[in-house]
């Protein structure tokens, strides 16, 4: 099936023409120099503060630390005002900022430094372990400037702004050049760099426009290195005069408490943090009236979690969507469409993107099939850093291959099942595990679940249910598989189930099957079968 996109309306459309992402973060910023931008605990910075800052830096990286047009530049950071000054101030000179995960090793983080040919890296003091390794095995890095002080002495970065004076340069910006490299997850191997030009950046903060306006507050959850905490949200409160409420940790208490504390109207809280989030509210009741909107990604929200959420905060208006680092947002879903529809619906395609569902020969498969989902949007990445061949795999026919699995229902909305590598093939069946997993989470013991294959001599893979259980409950192996038996085609249930205390998870909240199938997928014994033979 084709759903083509829909054409913005010409008032958005003139945010794009002619314009980069510094520059458009900039006039907003400047029509709201007194409103408060971010909140980090006590510290409280005006629009104007930041303007201020930020051409500070500018001069600074360019003057002193010789930064130019094209160069790559990376930080590594929690969610905190300077993660903002930076990625400001990089893009303005026309360079290119690599936000890296700071929750990586420092071997994986050499690779990306490596990888983007990084000469100047700005990051906190708690990662000063690394420093030598990285001065070591990063030949191109020039300079690491560090925030925050340290043994009692001053903060490199806060020198370096102090003593910068004049205006910044401000070189000729193509929306064509690089604005920044953003690196996969890395849940299948070494991870891309996904190249986000100022013209696809641009676009896909269009999508959030009327999500924002001055005065309004959102709150920083998820790590700001990711697509979503800066083309959304730091693009979109700069442009319309929001706040942003800056969190360093994804801890449920800190969340409610800042909620709360904030009187926060939006929040991005992926499905993990949901669950920590609603625990949390049953030991210490808050007063969160002010929320009303629940933005969810990444990952299936359970229905369980939707209801109870709405029991605790009655009028809040939850949205699902479909994202990915190489384009964005693709598609959206809210209001009542979000809670009628079931967990593996994102909604409609996004405006700015045009959708299809393939087969393998990249053909259009019928209303309802299971396929793989392409897509077509000027907030798609021109390809990835230094990859020519994962890019020619990932744009074909002029369509990006997402590698998800999914297909669209009757009223032209979006489901996603799996991604296509993370498909159960057992005796020669395809098992989509967001559809068992679907089953599992209507399980009352059940908080949490995912579905990946395990070897299996006789039929090839065996659908493997990992399952965390909701805090004092308890159920067994047996009862699980046999409820399971009664809502899903025979060779669809799980022949195993593994009991954890938590899943191993990304930044974002994603499950990291790869992980559990390294874990778990040592022996290949046969499992017990449901049925001789797989049914339908």
């Amino acid at each position: 099936m084709n759903l083509t996109a829909a054409p913005l309306e010409n008032d958005a459309a003139v945010w794009v023409a002619g314009m980069d992402v510094g520059a458009m973060m900039r006039r907003g910023a400047r029509f709201h120099r007194q409103l408060t931008f971010l909140i980090d605990g006590e510290n409280r910075l005006t629009f104007g503060d930041t303007l201020d800052r930020v051409d500070r830096l500018s001069r600074a990286l360019a003057h002193d630390l010789g930064v130019r047009q094209g160069d790559r530049v990376a930080m590594l950071l929690h969610n905190r005002p300077e993660f903002i000054e930076i990625y400001w101030a990089v893009i303005e000179l026309g360079a290119v900022i690599v936000p890296v995960n700071f929750r990586l090793q420092a071997r994986e983080i050499a690779y990306i430094l490596n990888d983007s040919g990084a000469s100047i890296l700005l990051a906190e003091p708690e990662f000063a372990e690394m420093f030598g390794t990285l001065r070591a095995e990063v030949p191109a890095l020039r300079e690491i400037v560090e925030l925050g002080a340290r043994f009692g002495l001053p903060s490199s970065y806060e020198t370096l702004i102090a003593a910068s004076e004049g205006p910044p340069p401000r070189p000729l910006i193509d929306e064509r050049d690089p604005c920044s490299l953003l690196y996969t997850a890395g849940t299948t191997g070494f991870p891309k760099g996904a190249i986000r030009t100022h013209k696809a950046v641009m676009w896909y903060s269009l999508l959030g426009l009327q999500r924002v306006g001055p005065g309004s507050s959102y709150l920083a959850v998820p790590p700001m290195f990711h697509i979503g905490g800066q083309e959304v949200w730091i693009m979109l409160s700069a442009m319309r005069g929001g706040k942003i409420v800056l969190l360093r940790n994804f801890n449920p208490h800190e969340v409610l408490d800042a909620i709360e504390r904030e009187r926060i109207s939006t929040a991005f809280i992926p499905p993990a943090i949901g669950i920590g989030m609603l625990h949390a509210l049953r030991e210490k009741p808050r007063d969160l009236s002010s929320l009303h909107n629940w933005l969810s990604a990444s990952a299936p929200l359970p229905e369980h979690v939707r209801h109870e959420a709405l029991e605790k905060l009655p009028g809040l208006r939850f949205s699902n969507g479909l994202g990915m680092t190489e384009a964005g947002g693709i598609a959206g879903l809210s209001g009542d469409d979000a809670m009628r529809k079931p967990s593996t619906c994102v909604g409609r395609p996004s405006p700015t993107v045009g959708i299809r569902i393939v087969g393998e020969d990249d053909h259009d498969l019928p209303l309802g099939e299971i396929g793989e989902i392409v897509i077509r949007s000027p907030q798609i990445v021109e390809g990835y850093w230094n990859k020519p061949e994962a890019t020619a795999e990932a744009n074909r026919n002029g369509w990006f291959h997402t590698g998800d699995a999914g297909c669209f229902d009757a009223d032209g909305h979006l489901h996603v099942l799996d991604r296509i590598k993370d498909m159960v093939i057992t005796g020669g069946e395809n098992v989509y595990a967001a559809e068992v997993e679907n089953v599992l989470f209507g399980m009352p013991e059940v908080l949490e679940a995912a579905i990946i294959g395990l070897p299996d001599p006789k039929w090839g893979e065996a659908v493997t249910a990992v399952v965390v259980l909701r805090p004092g409950q308890s159920v067994d192996e047996p009862t699980i598989i046999s409820r399971s038996r009664q809502q899903l085609a025979h060779y669809k249930v799980p022949r195993r189930v593994i009991f954890v205390s938590a899943l191993p998870r990304n930044a974002m909240g994603k499950v990291l099957k790869r992980d559990l199938r390294a874990t778990y997928g040592g022996g290949a014994s046969a499992v017990p079968d449901a049925d001789q033979a797989p049914h339908r």
